[in-house]
C-alpha cells in the first residue's frame, strides 16, 4: 500500500461516492444521498491509495460568531469514516495499519478555515488511534439497542411501567398513525416547537424536512401519535438498513406532558418494523444525557458503545473555555 493521501471531494461526485458506500457494509447513516450530499457546502473528504478511493467523510458544516466546524451530519447516529468490506477483510496486522494511516491522513487534511471537527464513527470501527496520536480527543458514544428474537416479542423485555403507560395513552384517546417518510410536517412542526427549549440549531429543521423526502417507503416511515382530526403529540422519522433500524428524529409536544404519547410512539414504531419484517434491532440512537437515557432504559434496551472523535483549533478551544467561565459565573 502506497502512502495515503486525503484531500477533498466534491458533491457533485455522486457516481464515486455512491460506488465507494456500495462497496462498503452499506449502513444507511453513511449513504452519500442521505448523510448530506445534497446539502449546499457539505465538506467531502477522501482518502486515496494512488487513484482508488478507499476512505469517505461527509460532514455537516455549522457556523456561529467565528467558528466553522464540521460535524456529523444532521439527525444521523454516525457518520464516517466509510470503508470498503475489504478493508474488514485484512488481517489484524494490516487493519491496524490501514486506520493509522487513513486517519492520519483524514487528521492532516482538515482546511485552516475549519476550527472544530466532531465525528461519530459507525460501530464497526473501534480504532480511531490514527485521529488520537495526531491530537485528536477519543470518547465514548453511547446508545441503546432493543433486540428481540421472533415476531411479536419485541415487547417482552419492557418494564411494567412503559407498558401501563402506553395503555394510558390509548384509554385518553390517543391513536397511532404510519405515514409515508415524506409526511414529515408534524414531526417538523413539533420539531422546531421544542428546538429553542432544547438548545437545537434551528436550521436543522430543513435537513429534518430533506431527510424525509430522500427516502422512499422501503426505507423509512413517519410515526405520529394523537387524536383524531388533532395535531399529533409526539412523532417520529425512522428507517432501516440491513443491520438494523433507527429512530432518526423525534419530538413531543410540551404542552401535552404525562399523555404516554412518546411511549406510545415507540410501541408503535417497533410494531411497524416488527411487521415489515425489518432487522430485530432497534437502535435508539443515544443514550448520552441522563434525560434521555432514563426515558429509554425504562424499556430494558442493552447499551453499546460507538466511537466518537473530536478535534478544536486554537480558536475553538479559547471559545470554549470562555463559554465555560461564563456559565460559571451565571
Amino acid at each position: 500500500m502506497a502512502q495515503l493521501e486525503a484531500r477533498p471531494l466534491q458533491p457533485t461526485d455522486v457516481t464515486r461516492l455512491i460506488d465507494h458506500w456500495q462497496a462498503s457494509p452499506q449502513w444507511l447513516p453513511q449513504h452519500p444521498g442521505l448523510s448530506g450530499i445534497s446539502s449546499p457546502g457539505a465538506p467531502i473528504l477522501g482518502v486515496f491509495d494512488g487513484e482508488r478511493l478507499v476512505l469517505t467523510m461527509i460532514f455537516r458544516v455549522r457556523r456561529r460568531r467565528f467558528l466553522t466546524e464540521w460535524l456529523t451530519p444532521a439527525f444521523m447516529p454516525f457518520g464516517g469514516p466509510v470503508v470498503s468490506r475489504d478493508v474488514h477483510e485484512l488481517s489484524p496486522a494490516k487493519q491496524e495499519s490501514f486506520w493509522r494511516d487513513a486517519l492520519g491522513a483524514v487528521a492532516g487534511a482538515i482546511p485552516p478555515g475549519v476550527h472544530r471537527v466532531d465525528c461519530a464513527f459507525s460501530p464497526e470501527v473501534m480504532d480511531g488511534r490514527g485521529l488520537a496520536w495526531a491530537g485528536w480527543a477519543l470518547r465514548p458514544q453511547y446508545t441503546y439497542l432493543t433486540r428481540w428474537a421472533s415476531e411479536g416479542t419485541w415487547a417482552d423485555q419492557f418494564e411494567n411501567a412503559v407498558r401501563r403507560q402506553a395503555a394510558k395513552a390509548e384509554r385518553e384517546g390517543l391513536a397511532a398513525r404510519i405515514l409515508a417518510p415524506g409526511e414529515a410536517g408534524g414531526l417538523l412542526k413539533l420539531w422546531r416547537k421544542n428546538a429553542p427549549r432544547q438548545g437545537l440549531d434551528p436550521g436543522q429543521g430543513a435537513e429534518l424536512e430533506r431527510l424525509g423526502r430522500l427516502m422512499n417507503e422501503e426505507l423509512g416511515f413517519v410515526a405520529e401519535v394523537g387524536r383524531e382530526n388533532e395535531p399529533p403529540q409526539a412523532a417520529g422519522l425512522f428507517a432501516r438498513d440491513a443491520h438494523r433500524c433507527y429512530y432518526l428524529a423525534g419530538a413531543s409536544d410540551p404542552e401535552a406532558l404525562g399523555t404516554g404519547a412518546p411511549t406510545l410512539l415507540h410501541f408503535a414504531s417497533l410494531g411497524e418494523i416488527d411487521r415489515r419484517d425489518w432487522p430485530r434491532v432497534y437502535d435508539w440512537v443515544g443514550a448520552n444525557t441522563p434525560a434521555v437515557a432514563q426515558f429509554k432504559k425504562k424499556f430494558r434496551p442493552e447499551l453499546a458503545v460507538q466511537i466518537g472523535a473530536r478535534w478544536e483549533s486554537p480558536r475553538a478551544g479559547l471559545a470554549h473555555l470562555i463559554s465555560g467561565f461564563r456559565r460559571g459565573r451565571n
